[in-house]
């Protein structure tokens, strides 16, 4: 490992690389940006890693055409907010057509869900999320024991989770 000698990097500053670096295929991408750290900023070459895969989905969303959503390059906050939409209403779809129908949850249980996945695109779109899905739930149902969690919603938020992050990705392509 390298010694961090040096500050890390915050996103301010990470803001400030230049774009085409996230283009760059896998090592080429992370020697372009150890380069670039080493010799045009004072920060240590280390790379934050929520920040590197923000400022590559940034890179990719601004290159590819998305005809439906138009966006100007100062305000990328419109395209991730109607992808987070579209991913929530695929949660909230699954929800509606097979949990609730299958009796897996109640609609109160879908509720508390559905606002727990809103918390959790709310940390999305600043960086990544913040704690476990246990913790998202707790914060909403704060009498929820971790048995009560592993016994009745784990498996769902997880799947849920797992469908959102496909979907993330099916939107962002």
């Amino acid at each position: 490992l390298a010694e961090l000698d040096r500050n890390l990097i915050k996103y301010e500053s990470f803001k400030n690389i230049p774009s085409e670096i996230f283009g760059f295929k896998q090592i080429v991408l992370f020697d372009k940006l150890f380069e670039y750290l080493k010799t045009k900023t004072e920060f240590t070459p280390a790379i934050p890693l929520n920040l590197l895969i923000k400022r590559i989905k940034e890179y990719h969303l601004e290159k590819s055409k998305i005809e439906e959503i138009e966006y100007t390059t100062e305000d990328n906050s419109f395209i991730y907010d109607e992808i987070l939409k579209l991913g929530l209403n695929s949660i909230q779809e699954k929800i509606d057509t097979f949990y609730i129908p299958n009796e897996r949850v109640t609609k109160d249980d879908a509720e508390l869900l559905m606002t727990s996945f809103e918390d959790i695109a709310k940390d999305m779109l600043n960086g990544g999320m913040s704690g476990s899905l246990f913790d998202y739930l707790k914060f909403r149902k704060n009498t929820l024991t971790s048995e009560q969690f592993y016994k009745n919603y784990h498996t769902v938020m997880n799947n849920l989770l797992k469908n959102l992050k496909i979907k993330l990705v099916e939107l962002i392509e």
